[in-house]
């Protein structure tokens, strides 16, 4: 996030952004004492000054920064209770929103006062949609226990919501990118806000149907000037008693009319179902937990602050989680552990028990089916052929990785909930600094330990824009468990011996995280223009004992983004490289004949360096940048084996090849999901195709180095 000095070239009129000396017009919207000017001064810096609203008294912030190479003109409204007009205040900050009409509001909510708060951002999001959300002071609510669940929020609400510290300076970088995807319309409700209203929606219909008939206040949204009339806006009825006195004379009966039903003041009825709607969300995206004593906070502090016990204790919790997680889902590395020590049966039940395992044996089951009842019914052709080989094992590669998505981010989420995750940053950050990192930068890399893609996403919590973009193009060079998957199967068919298995695993492991640090230092200084350390601000908050709603929360949110943004991608391109593998210039079922195959052998030469001059390779490879694990699922399609190691092990490579090629697999590309997320998260083609670029040049320059390297030691 960078906040430059800008000339600000005032303008009339409704010219866009860049005639008037900006890309983005953003409003700052709340109620007095939710820190609405300290993120302004924040985010303006000295470029900030005062006026008066045009023919006002009322005061009138604005300025300017400068975020992505963008320009924004901040406009900081007055801190108001409500939309209502009762003060000029509120008059004028409504109309602006309104006859303006700025790219995004920012609408700031106090942590420590939620319910006032976000009745408040009802009224917003009834008049427009492009409205960010930022929960202010969440570090302290946080600190007294209060959770609140963001995701579920944005989902309820339609609009991004975003938790920050203005005085400290946390979750801006976040903040500030939401609002260009709400600007650039990416984000933000795209239908009208709608809260029900049980039986007065009867009534608003009505008065918004006497609006369209004699066409009054057509810039406003009509549901909301019905809402402002039925609690009485002054504004509007005078308005139309001035302007029509046919509609206003029916308005008044509508209004009367409801009182008499109800026997209420209208304005009591819209307050009394706004809270219900209010409870109702608040209830289902908050939970307050009970923090730990003082005494307790003191002791652990001693030991996970400390420059020397910290971040050995903090590696031993992150290696048990991955390990835990890994163990359940794949049996790594227990099973190395078992087959090192000569009990090969033990590490043989563990593999056939491991989660991946049970989840292929279930589609296997699937697809026999399939095949049992299309023999029985005498039915064949491509399209069968499609749904056994292609749809079934496309759905089963996605779901065999989601039980350790899931788990990694249960763990996660336990360390974060428990108030552990800020003692594990503070621990890491003395190490991660050298390399232009700070402390934070652990927790993406740990779930990218997982899947790069919840691991990119991760990178949201990290403060400055250099740090940011250094680790998103850089974190794809963290081993996931796809690759994973791969490198397990590679090293049981390519390499003999529980030692050397175990030493190719944990070697690409080191290879994969120096890769990182040592090209963030380089990119972030060379590429970034990163001038200092960045500095880690982070809340410590208190120890308690986890919610298992607030783990529900946070395990599932993050693990549905791997279905959506990973699985949907997964499945489409194992349907394309079985239709690829089963179509060629003739229809033929030989992989030999297929299109895969013909363009598989245009790229064999430039594995020529490695010594490999096999088609299978490249062929796999080509469809292993989509998805790690087709790697293995095309080598089996192409030489026609059931077992993937026995696939593997049929390409006869010697050692020196098979490591060479390791490296290549491991670091030529993450998968393509990786790459869209990279994308999603940078708006970036240049840095996208960059991230790809350095995956690509480690990747075969590595692969290279290794064989020749190997080649003039003397090994063949």
């Amino acid at each position: 996030m960078k906040m430059n000095v800008m000339a600000y070239n005032s303008g009339k009129g409704k010219e866009n952004g860049h005639s008037k000396g900006y890309d983005f017009l953003i409003a700052l919207a709340a109620q007095p004492n939710a820190g609405k000017t300290t993120l302004f001064n924040t985010l303006t810096g000295k470029t900030g000054y005062v006026g008066n609203w045009p023919g006002k008294t009322v005061e009138r912030m604005e300025g300017t920064f400068v975020h992505h190479g963008k320009i924004f003109h901040v406009i900081d409204l007055p801190g108001i209770y409500s939309l209502s007009a009762l003060t000029l205040e509120e008059f004028v900050s409504r109309e602006f929103i309104v006859d303006e009409q700025p790219h995004a509001v920012v609408v700031l909510l106090d942590a420590e006062a939620l319910e006032r708060s976000f009745y408040f951002l009802l009224q917003i999001l009834e008049l427009m949609g492009k409205v960010v959300v930022a929960i202010n002071k969440y570090d302290v609510a946080q600190s007294k226990g209060l959770h609140i669940n963001t995701e579920l929020l944005e989902n309820e609400l339609g609009v991004p919501v975003v938790t920050i510290s203005a005085i400290k300076k946390t979750g801006l970088g976040e903040l500030l990118d939401r609002i260009v995807d709400v600007a650039e319309g990416r984000l933000g409700r795209q239908k009208e806000f709608k809260i029900e209203y049980g039986p007065l929606e009867h009534y608003i219909n009505r008065i918004e149907s006497v609006l369209a008939e004699y066409k009054l206040f057509e810039k406003y949204p009509r549901r909301w000037v019905a809402l402002r009339i039925i609690e009485g806006d002054i504004y509007f009825i005078k308005e139309i008693e001035e302007k029509n006195r046919e509609a206003a004379e029916a308005i008044v009966e509508i209004v009367k009319e409801i009182k008499n039903v109800y026997k209420k003041d209208p304005v009591e009825l819209i307050i009394l179902y706004r809270y219900e709607f209010l409870n109702e969300l608040i209830s289902k995206t908050t939970e307050m937990v009970r923090i730990s004593e003082k005494r307790l906070i003191e002791k652990l502090d001693n030991i996970l602050l400390n420059p020397y016990s910290g971040p050995i204790l903090s590696s031993l919790i992150l290696l048990s989680m991955i390990f835990l997680a890994f163990i359940i889902n794949t049996g790594f590395p227990l099973n190395y552990i078992f087959i090192s020590l000569g009990y090969e049966s033990i590490a043989e039940y563990i593999e056939e028990n491991s989660l991946s395992a049970l989840i292929s044996k279930i589609f296997s089951v699937i697809a026999e089916y399939f095949r049992d009842f299309a023999a029985t019914y005498n039915i064949q052709g491509w399209p069968l052929d499609l749904v056994i080989e292609g749809i079934i094992p496309g759905v089963g590669s996605v779901l065999t990785f989601l039980p350790l998505i899931f788990i990694v981010n249960v763990l996660m989420a336990l360390l974060e909930d428990s108030g552990l995750m800020s003692r594990i940053a503070v621990s890491f950050d003395r190490l991660l600094k050298k390399v232009g990192l700070t402390g934070k930068t652990i927790f993406p890399l740990t779930l990218s330990l997982g899947c790069n893609v919840p691991g990119i996403m991760g990178t949201r919590i990290l403060e400055t824009d250099e740090e940011r973009l250094s680790a998103i193009i850089l974190m794809p060079l963290i081993i996931c468990q796809a690759r994973l998957f791969v490198l397990l199967i590679m090293v049981s068919a390519l390499f003999t011996g529980a030692i050397i298995q175990t030493f190719v695993t944990a070697s690409i492991y080191i290879i994969s995280l120096m890769l990182f640090l040592l090209f963030n230092k380089i990119v972030s200084k060379k590429v970034f223009k990163q001038k200092e350390e960045p500095e880690l601000i982070i809340e410590l908050s208190s120890y308690h004992l986890p919610s298992l709603r607030v783990i529900r929360w946070i395990s599932w949110e993050r693990s549905k983004s791997y279905i959506i943004k990973a699985g949907t991608l997964i499945f489409l391109f194992s349907i394309i490289l079985w239709v690829l593998s089963y179509f060629g210039p003739s229809v033929t079922q030989n992989v030999n004949e297929s299109y895969g195959a013909i363009i598989a052998k245009t790229f064999t030469p430039a594995l020529s360096m490695i010594g490999i001059d096999d088609w299978i390779i490249p062929f796999a490879l080509m469809f292993g940048w989509v998805a790690k694990e087709i790697f293995i699922t095309a080598i089996v399609v192409a030489t026609g084996k059931i077992n993937p190691i026995e696939a593997v092990a049929s390409l006869s490579l010697t050692p020196l090849q098979s490591y060479a090629l390791l490296i290549l697999v491991m670091f030529y590309s993450p998968c393509l999901a990786a790459f869209v997320t990279v994308f999603n998260e940078t708006r970036s083609f240049r840095l996208t195709l960059f991230s790809a670029i350095v995956s690509l040049l480690i990747g075969f320059t590595g692969s290279i180095s290794v064989y020749w390297i190997g080649r003039i030691l003397g090994y063949n």
